[in-house]
């Protein structure tokens, strides 16, 4: 049932941008921003889609790591655009929803879901970090530590860029 609503294009290049141009009504500033390729959480209306630009987050080793997802939605059809495989959970959830249930904005809300709720470890991590850092400079004040600081702050920042746009 997916197949017949929903497209996924795990392949996210200048190509296949233009290609969804050519066979989508997109709007001119829908068309303007695939092109572009900025990744900036955003929705744009336009014609017959929505746009949504989100960005899905994940940590590895304290580092967080962005992956741009792009949703185009309709009343009959979701196309998903971004680079690399999505997480299966993703694919998990919309399949197990019944059939008849599913439909292109319940899958883009399935989405949407994840990957906010992507956010929550990634900020209890940095909270457990920042913790761990302020016990050792307390302890061994020393120019690393503070060094560790700037980088945490700096990744809380560049989560905020994206967060706050969603609130």
């Amino acid at each position: 049932m997916t197949d017949k609503i929903w497209h996924d294009i795990s392949e996210d290049s200048l190509e296949v941008r233009q290609s969804l141009i050519e066979k989508l009504n997109l709007s001119e500033l829908q068309r303007r921003i695939l092109i572009e390729n900025r990744w900036l959480p955003q929705a744009v209306e336009g014609g017959d889609w929505l746009m949504i630009k989100a960005e899905i987050p994940s940590i590895e080793r304290r580092n967080v790591h962005w992956q741009g997802l792009t949703i185009l939605l309709s009343k009959n059809k979701v196309i998903t655009l971004h680079r690399d495989e999505l997480d299966s959970e993703v694919a998990e959830r919309i399949e197990a929803y019944r059939p008849g249930a599913l439909s292109p904005s319940l899958i883009a809300a399935t989405m949407i879901q994840f990957t906010v709720e992507q956010y929550m470890p990634i900020l209890n991590s940095i909270d457990d970090v920042t913790d761990q850092l302020e016990d050792t400079m307390i302890r061994d004040p020393g120019k690393h530590q503070l060094q560790q600081l700037f980088v945490y702050k700096r990744q809380l920042a560049d989560l905020r860029k994206v967060i706050l746009p969603l609130m």
